[in-house]
């Protein structure tokens, strides 16, 4: 366990050395108690999320949902909670994707956070892509980097979305053509 442990006690020391002697004191403590507690969530010098947060009724309620990019499906319920999950000042807020998920597919806050972390990850580092749709192809290409993540910390893959970019041109010909 010192070894996982290592960088952390390191770290901690420095504080002692830096902060005053309570805040430092407290620093060390805390990281020796995450350490000791949970010595497999520890990854050198960051905490990796835990695996499989997802029950076997999480599973059974999400895949109902069902892949697509459709507003029921589940892909586009996890996209409607996370337009109301951010703001530009506040950044991404996983209590409220965690609330509207729960409430929209009855699953566990601890399987939703699974998927909280993939929406602030594409918040992060895909606006631009995602801009014009959350299931445009430039978006999914982007956000899809983070899909192994949610795989192992649901313990499951989760209904994959699609790209809607060609099915709403597709409609849009259609319509034309129908007129």
């Amino acid at each position: 366990r010192f070894s996982t442990c290592a960088p952390f006690i390191v770290a901690a020391t420095v504080a002692v050395a830096m902060a005053p002697f309570t805040n430092g004191l407290l620093v060390v403590f805390r990281l020796v108690l995450l350490c000791i507690l949970a010595p497999s969530a520890v990854d050198g010098t960051r905490i990796k999320p835990a695996l499989q947060q997802c029950t076997a009724e999480d599973q059974v309620a999400i895949q109902r949902q069902g892949p697509g990019s459709a507003a029921d499906s589940f892909p586009g319920l996890t996209a409607e909670c996370g337009k109301s999950s951010w703001s530009v000042f506040g950044g991404w807020k996983h209590d409220k994707f965690n609330a509207c998920l729960t409430r929209k597919v009855g699953i566990s806050s601890g399987c939703s956070q699974c998927f909280s972390r993939a929406g602030e990850y594409s918040f992060k580092n895909c606006k631009a892509a995602c801009l014009r749709s959350w299931c445009s192809e430039k978006c999914l290409s982007c956000s899809e980097n983070f899909f192994p993540q949610v795989t192992e910390c649901t313990g499951f893959e989760a209904p994959e979305p699609s790209v809607c970019d060609k099915q709403a041109a597709s409609s849009a010909v259609l319509v034309q053509l129908a007129a």
